[in-house]
């Protein structure tokens, strides 16, 4: 099933100022504008949680993809991207935000042996990390196997909103060991959490994305291939549209060079 971002103000639920999970008293309930919902649990066996549960395209081509979006927002900027800039946003924006959040998700399951004073967690998230699963309900747990937390970490985020976010990035700096947790995730949790609560709009969001490392490179490797991204995204600083013509989409690199006058072999 996958997560549906409610865009409209109005219809999302009034978050409370406390609320008891597992005994434990929680605060800080800050959900912003962009409310995840789920559908329920399911515990059943997929071929894989990517894209089955959480919808990914596992044909999308990142490199390919952040060249037709510095290329097209180029022309967006100047009102010459015939409409191609939005539809794009379209398709990358729910990609990306599914996908930082189940990465977010399946990292957390490390906090249970790299963190050392697990009382440091906040709750509820520290009873998921605590155990694997409880009263036989195994969402309410976080796996020791990626896949499966992928899916507990679906159901957890439907039950806490966004709030699930600011704990995220507060037990990403408790982690220890260096190879897992740390900074590094804790940025990635607090993009998305910029970007569900509203400090970030779609275009900031999309743009930090490209850019974001986890302790083994490019954060985007819990999914897709990532060879080139750096290549890229050098192109981009240094503005080299040329350059990000050779590794765009080819329709769009053709529509680039014939809008900007640029003739180029492709």
């Amino acid at each position: 099933m996958a997560l549906e971002i409610n865009h409209s103000t109005s219809a999302q639920p009034q978050a409370q100022p406390d609320f008891v999970y597992g005994g434990i008293v929680c605060y800080e309930s800050v959900n912003g504008p962009y409310y995840p919902t789920y559908e329920g649990f399911e515990n059943t066996g997929s071929s894989d949680v990517r894209w089955d549960h959480w919808n990914l395209d596992p044909n999308m081509k990142i490199s390919r993809t952040a060249s037709d979006f510095y290329l097209l927002y180029d022309l967006f900027i100047d009102e010459l991207d015939e409409g191609l800039f939005d539809q794009l946003m379209e398709y990358v924006l729910p990609q990306f935000v599914r996908y930082t959040d189940m990465a977010v998700g399946g990292e957390l399951r490390h906090a249970r042996h790299r963190v050392r004073r697990v009382s440091g967690i906040p709750a509820p998230l520290r009873l998921a990390v605590k155990w694997t699963q409880q009263a036989n309900k195994p969402q309410f747990g976080f796996s020791n196997d990626r896949h499966t937390t992928w899916k507990q970490w679906k159901y957890f985020r439907r039950q806490f909103g966004n709030t699930a976010l600011l704990w995220a990035e507060k037990t990403f700096v408790l982690f220890t060991g260096g190879g897992y947790g740390g900074p590094r995730w804790a940025n990635i949790a607090k993009t998305l959490r910029r970007y569900v609560t509203g400090e970030y709009t779609p275009v900031m969001f999309i743009d930090t994305c490209w850019g974001l490392q986890h302790n083994g490179g490019s954060y985007f490797n819990k999914a897709w291939t990532t060879t080139g991204i750096a290549n890229i995204l050098d192109a981009n600083q240094r503005e080299d549209f040329v350059r990000l013509c050779h590794y765009a989409s080819p329709a769009i690199a053709e529509m680039y060079t014939r809008i900007r006058g640029i003739q180029i072999q492709l």
